[in-house]
């Protein structure tokens, strides 16, 4: 998959007006994601996303999300931004499962869809809290780096740069 970034002097993506993400839609009908064999337009992806942020639901949870290079992982990833829910990113097999059971996520999202593991969280999570990255760490037990959504949006502003 590939991401087609704007290059243009108009409106920035990642211009929190809204949102964290902005409005997508305002892109209309320029691609935004391309697949083997599918292009997604920003209105298109726009509208997942609204429809996936619906899904996780307006109470902040932690969502642990399964990546992969393919459309619902970046749906699912760009709806949690937008609805302020913590992801906690994982490669898939054993690492899903190990840390869903280690960090007891809200959500779990595959590639099988979401799974709730109960309503509203059982988390005290905090409001800057974005993005989780898991590491070996030295014993070779899972730890996490911690990123805010100010962290993650300077990184995309500097990859984008």
């Amino acid at each position: 998959m590939t991401v087609t970034p704007l290059r243009h002097g108009g409106a920035d993506p990642l211009d929190r007006t809204g949102g964290p993400l902005g409005d997508l839609a305002r892109f209309g009908d320029r691609p935004a994601l391309r697949t083997a064999g599918t292009t997604v337009t920003y209105e298109a992806l726009a509208a997942r996303v609204r429809s996936r942020a619906d899904e996780l639901g307006p109470v902040r949870r932690l969502v642990l999300l399964e990546c992969g290079t393919d459309l619902e992982t970046v749906t699912t990833y760009l709806a949690a931004l937008e609805g302020a829910h913590p992801v906690l990113l994982t490669g898939g097999g054993a690492d899903v499962a190990r840390l869903a059971d280690r960090y007891r996520p809200d959500v779990v999202a595959t590639a099988a869809g979401l799974e709730e593991r109960g309503a509203g969280s059982r988390h005290r999570l905090h409001p800057d809290l974005a993005l989780l990255l898991s590491t070996s760490g030295s014993s070779g037990a899972p730890k996490l780096v911690r990123l805010s959504a100010d962290n993650v949006r300077s990184n995309a502003e500097s990859i984008a740069a």
